[in-house]
């Protein structure tokens, strides 16, 4: 079980993870299918066509001996012999066929009927023709003596020249035997050695396999190149935009179907800012038309006489325009338009943390790595001062540190307060949402300040969570590295 698990492990470590190399991997895995399956057929239709080729030159040199020797003397049959054989073919004569009396396959009939149909009626039943894979041995001498002038054959040089060969070269070999018994009665054998058609797999076309999938490989990285760049930007520009960034619009390029995608991510984000443009010029004008009449109003109360209900009327006219402004700085961070820089995130909440101390307040910084994030340093430490100035408010103390991830850097703030019941830690991130047990306007604001940092957690790319602990309430804050 642990050895599957191992090498599972290993295969997800080696896996290809980007677009480009899966795409090259799985291209070249194709071709290198394809031409293996090309070479076995290819060989196969090789080796047939260079071994019907042997047999037809084989056939027609063996037409042509026999018609020269029935027009010549048989004096002259050694001088022809000699002049006839050729690499890998001996002729003799005999008066008894030296081919064997083997069973007849279907490749030695067809030879049979075309030397017959080539020869003509007069050898009708006169041909023998035996097709085997074996050694070459030189031919049998005592079937043929020279000595009674009957028997003709070559020198015994030749014979000599292919036991030099060794047997590693004969057992490569296709033994053929012909023989054709002549109108003078004598045989006229032929006993080809014809050596296995070499590979198709040679040398060149393992240097022309080589090129193909080279020259394929590149066209195809040059295609994925063209493809991925464009989805590259599109995915960085995504990820800035999840942050909260400004993002210009991206050049339409590459093919037609990215074309379309980009031009679709444009409109998005073109509709994205119009919308939140529109939401905060419609909440500010909203604002500033309410500040005309609660004025009034004001006005109007502070001349009544005193009294409880006077006072209780502006207690509620401080609330309305507290939270029509709340209302209307909540609306303008989500729509900041402050750049983004790198911040060295340690540096940062120590600085933080320090001013915060210099306040008189009881915080903690534990001193952490440098780490590097992209932000927009001023409301990213805002959202961070509200946080820390609520866990010092509510938990009477604040210890800050700081840790990395792979992808995230996380802020810790700990309090020592009483926490905040499991089912109301998610309502705290609401507009507006107070524990009226300790958050009321009396001791800090009116349910924003939480909703304010959660937005602006987010629009970094990051996220915010709440926990109860031994010691009470700790916020946790997740910031994407780098």
């Amino acid at each position: 079980m642990s050895l599957l698990t191992n090498s599972k492990r290993v295969f997800l470590k080696l896996k290809p993870n980007s677009l480009a190399a899966q795409m090259i991997l799985v291209v070249l895995l194709a071709l290198i299918l394809a031409q293996a399956f090309s070479l076995i057929i290819l060989g196969s239709a090789y080796r047939t066509v260079i071994y019907d080729i042997n047999k037809k030159a084989r056939v027609q040199q063996m037409e042509s001996l026999v018609y020269l020797l029935e027009d010549s003397d048989w004096k002259q049959y050694q001088a022809i012999l000699s002049a006839a054989r050729s690499r890998g073919v001996v002729f003799t004569i005999s008066e008894e066929s030296l081919t064997p009396m083997n069973k007849v396959d279907f490749q030695a009939e067809r030879l049979i009927q075309a030397l017959e149909s080539r020869l003509g009626k007069n050898y009708q039943n006169k041909v023998k023709v035996d097709i085997e894979r074996r050694e070459n041995n030189p031919m049998p001498q005592k079937d043929c003596n020279k000595g009674e002038g009957r028997c003709f054959q070559p020198r015994e040089d030749w014979h000599k020249h292919q036991a030099m060969r060794g047997p590693k070269y004969r057992a490569r070999q296709i033994r053929l035997m012909i023989s054709v018994q002549m109108e003078n009665g004598f045989w006229l054998n032929m006993r080809a050695s014809a050596p296995v058609a070499p590979p198709l797999a040679a040398r060149q076309t393992f240097i022309f396999l080589g090129l193909s999938i080279l020259f394929v490989l590149l066209a195809l990285a040059v295609m994925i190149r063209r493809i991925t760049r464009p989805m590259g930007l599109l995915a960085e520009a995504s990820h800035r935009l999840g942050r909260g960034e400004q993002v210009d619009a991206l050049p339409e390029q590459g093919a037609k179907d990215i074309r379309n995608m980009i031009r679709a991510f444009n409109q998005m984000n073109n509709r994205l800012q119009r919308f939140v443009s529109d939401r905060t010029r419609m909440l500010a004008a909203l604002s500033h038309d309410l500040r005309t009449p609660m004025t009034t109003m004001r006005l109007r109360v502070e001349m009544m006489p005193e009294s409880t209900d006077r006072d209780q009327l502006l207690s509620t006219l401080d609330e309305m325009q507290q939270m029509s402004e709340a209302t209307l700085a909540f609306m303008r961070q989500a729509s900041d338009n402050e750049p983004t820089r790198q911040v060295d995130l340690n540096a940062m909440l120590e600085s933080l943390c320090e001013d915060q101390q210099d306040l008189g307040q009881d915080v903690q910084f534990i001193d952490g790595d440098p780490i590097i994030v992209s932000c927009r340093l001023v409301s990213l430490k805002r959202a961070i001062r509200n946080l820390i100035e609520n866990a010092v408010k509510y938990g009477e103390q604040a210890k800050v540190s700081l840790q990395s991830s792979d992808i995230h850097a996380i802020i810790l703030i700990q309090d020592s307060g009483p926490g905040i019941p499991e089912h109301q830690l998610d309502k705290v991130f609401e507009p507006f949402f107070r524990l009226e047990s300790s958050r009321n306007r009396d001791t800090g604001g009116i349910g924003l300040g939480m909703a304010i940092a959660r937005n602006i957690i987010r629009n970094h790319g990051g996220e915010i969570y709440l926990e109860n602990n031994k010691l009470g309430l700790v916020v946790k804050i997740l910031l994407p590295a780098g």
